[in-house]
């Protein structure tokens, strides 16, 4: 996989989850529309973009400012345990009680850090949105978007969202119709086989302390 196309994911989902979307929370009567979850990432795209394109802070304060604002707004929004179950598959089911809070623990930390590394680059990124696709179920949807790279090339990006009681959250995110959650899936299913779970959170927790 090339490296491009692993900064551009990591840039992508930071800026749908970035900033905090107290707006778009519904009440528990009411069904998350899909003109909401379309809302979600537009304006935290452009909220993101403008804070980045405002601040004269040094790049290493703005990483410490993303891994606050992760720390405190994207818990809400990303189902940790989800993203586990479906990274993990029927490695979830055989792993005991310790060994799932253990890999949820470092997945958190892994996209945090990613978000914060990655974030700075958003500059100068261009988004267009296309017509969402909602499933049959209208359980998920994807906000579909076209993104100007920084070298003039353009990148059809979705964000695949699944509807809870109040609001949207993410599970995946695909790139040119690669899917970043097929892509980390493999990438650990590689780590099992060599492996056990255990050696897989120890190599997430290495990198984590890098």
């Amino acid at each position: 996989m090339k490296t491009t196309y692993w900064q551009m994911t990591v840039v992508l989902t930071a800026t749908l989850f970035g900033l905090t979307m107290p707006a778009y929370a519904v009440r528990a009567s009411d069904v998350p529309t899909v003109e909401q979850a379309q809302a979600i990432v537009e304006t935290t795209t452009a909220a993101v973009v403008a804070v980045l394109g405002n601040t004269g802070a040094p790049r290493q304060a703005n990483e410490q400012a993303v891994v606050d604002i992760v720390e405190a707004h994207v818990s809400p929004y990303i189902d940790y345990e989800r993203l586990s179950r479906l990274l993990l598959g029927s490695h979830w089911k055989s792993a005991n009680p310790n060994q799932r809070s253990q890999f949820t623990k470092q997945l958190k930390l892994l996209i945090t850090r990613s978000y914060s590394a990655a974030l700075p680059r958003l500059v100068g990124v261009e988004v267009t949105y296309q017509e969402p696709r909602l499933s049959k179920n209208g359980k998920r949807v994807a906000v579909r978007t076209q993104v100007s790279t920084y070298a003039g090339s353009r990148l059809a990006v979705s964000y695949h969202m699944y509807r809870s009681e109040t609001t949207w959250r993410l599970y995946d995110l695909s790139v040119e119709g690669v899917s970043m959650m097929t892509t980390y899936r493999r990438s650990f299913a590689q780590q099992l086989k060599a492996g056990t779970i255990d050696t897989l959170i120890e190599h997430m927790a290495g990198l984590n302390a890098t």
